[in-house]
C-alpha cells in the first residue's frame, strides 16, 4: 500500500507524450459477508447489507482526495447519500462507525480526517477512529457542539487503548468548549495545556502553530519547576554588514522603514511606486521540541489567521488563482493590505532581538 500511496502522487505527470494516471482500486467488500466473502446472514438482510456498504462506498469515493489520504466526513446531515439510506448522524452514531470500517478497507493510508460541522456533542461515535487510523495526523472537529473537553478523552491516551498518538494537527475552532475557555483569563494558555494534555504531539492548533509536548512516536517531555530553560546549539550573533558606510546606511532605512511600520503605515506609500508587488509567506512550522520553552506561560496562543488568509506560501498555494490574488501590486494596494494587518512592534535598536545583514553586490 506505500507503494500505491507514493505512485498516486505521480498521478497526473507527462510522459512521453501523454498523461500518466494512477487511481486507487477499490476492494469489493459487502455487509453480511466474512473475510473469505461468503454470506454470513439470510439473503434478504446481505441483500439490504449490501446497498448500504455500496451507497456509503460511493459517499467516500466522493468525498476523499486522489490519493486516498484525505477524507472530508464535514455536514452529513446534508449529504444526498446519506439521507438516502435514511439515517441521522446526530442520533444515530452507528453511521460513523460504518463509515469508518469501510473507509479503513478502501482508505487505508487516511491521514486526514474532518468531521466539522456535524452538530457533534460527543465523540463517542467515532472512538474507534485510532485502531482504524493509528497513523492519523490532522483532525478537524470545526463547527460541532462540544461543550466539554473531557469529550476529547476517547480518542487519547486517557481514554483509549487506540489513542491518535500521532496526532500533529487539530481544529476546534467553533465549538463551546474551545470558546468557553479562550473567554476566560489566561484562557490561550489553559487551552493549549488541555489539548496538550490529551495530544501532546500537536504542533498545529486551530491553523496556529504550537509547541508540541512530544514528538510522534516519543514519550512527552515532563519538566519541573527546577529546570533550565534550554538554549539554542549556537549563541545569537549580531548583525553581520560588509564595513560601516553599509552598516549606517541599512540601519538608517531599516529604523525608518519599520517606525512607519510600527506606527504609521501610510506613511510607506513613497516608498513604493505603481509597480511594485508585495506578498507574504506565513511559515506555521512550529520550533523544534528540542528548542523550546519548556514552561506554560511561553506557550503563547499566537493568531496568525489574518497573515494565513493572504499568505503566499507556494510551498502550500498551488491555485494558479490564489497565487494571483495573493500578490498585491500597486502603491495604493499595498498600502491597503498592509494597513489591515495587525499592528506591531520592531525592536530596532535592541541588537539582542533584532538582527541583519549587509553587503553591497556589484
Amino acid at each position: 500500500m506505500d507503494i500505491a500511496q507514493e505512485l498516486l502522487k505521480l498521478s497526473g505527470i507527462r510522459f512521453a507524450g501523454g498523461k500518466l494516471i494512477f487511481q486507487l482500486k477499490i476492494p469489493q467488500v459487502r455487509f453480511g459477508a466474512d473475510s473469505t466473502g461468503r454470506d454470513m446472514q439470510g439473503s434478504s438482510s446481505t441483500s439490504e447489507s449490501a446497498n448500504i456498504k455500496d451507497r456509503l462506498i460511493n459517499l467516500l469515493q466522493t468525498r476523499a482526495d486522489m490519493q486516498g489520504s484525505s477524507l472530508d466526513l464535514s455536514s452529513l446531515a446534508q449529504d444526498n447519500i446519506i439521507r438516502s439510506i435514511g439515517a441521522d448522524p446526530l442520533r444515530d452514531g452507528k453511521i460513523f462507525k460504518a463509515i469508518l470500517v469501510i473507509a479503513e478497507q478502501i482508505y487505508p493510508g487516511l491521514v486526514t480526517i474532518s468531521f466539522a460541522d456535524n452538530g457533534l456533542r460527543s465523540l463517542r461515535s467515532i472512538v474507534d477512529l485510532g485502531a482504524h487510523f493509528p497513523g492519523l495526523r490532522n483532525l478537524s472537529l470545526m463547527n460541532n457542539m462540544i461543550s466539554d473537553f473531557r469529550e476529547l478523552d476517547c480518542l487519547s491516551s486517557a481514554g483509549s487503548t487506540a489513542p491518535l498518538s500521532q496526532l500533529a494537527e487539530l481544529i476546534l475552532l467553533g465549538n463551546p468548549a474551545r470558546e468557553a475557555e479562550l473567554a476566560q483569563p489566561g484562557g490561550g494558555v489553559s487551552y493549549v495545556d488541555k489539548v496538550h494534555q490529551r495530544f501532546p504531539t500537536v504542533s498545529m492548533l486551530d491553523m496556529n502553530p504550537v509547541t508540541p509536548r512530544a514528538q510522534p512516536g516519543l514519550p512527552a517531555e515532563v519538566h519541573s519547576d527546577g529546570d533550565a530553560i534550554k538554549q539554542l546549539p549556537f549563541s545569537t550573533e549580531q548583525s553581520f554588514v560588509e564595513n560601516q558606510g553599509i552598516g549606517d546606511m541599512a540601519n538608517t532605512f531599516l529604523a525608518g522603514f519599520f517606525g512607519l511600520y510600527d506606527g504609521n503605515r501610510s506613511g510607506l506609500a513613497n516608498i513604493y511606486d505603481q509597480e511594485a508587488q508585495f506578498s507574504l509567506m506565513v511559515d506555521t512550522s512550529p520550533p523544534t521540541n528540542a528548542f523550546a520553552q519548556p514552561k506554560a506561560q511561553s506557550q503563547k496562543h499566537v493568531d496568525l489567521s489574518v497573515y494565513i488568509r493572504i499568505s503566499r506560501n507556494l510551498a502550500r498555494v498551488k491555485s494558479h488563482i490564489k497565487r494571483s490574488s495573493a500578490l498585491t501590486v500597486g502603491r495604493d494596494a499595498i498600502i491597503q493590505t498592509i494597513s489591515q494587518l495587525p499592528a506591531t512592534q520592531h525592536p530596532v535598536q535592541d541588537a539582542q532581538r533584532f538582527s541583519f545583514d549587509a553587503w553591497q553586490a556589484n
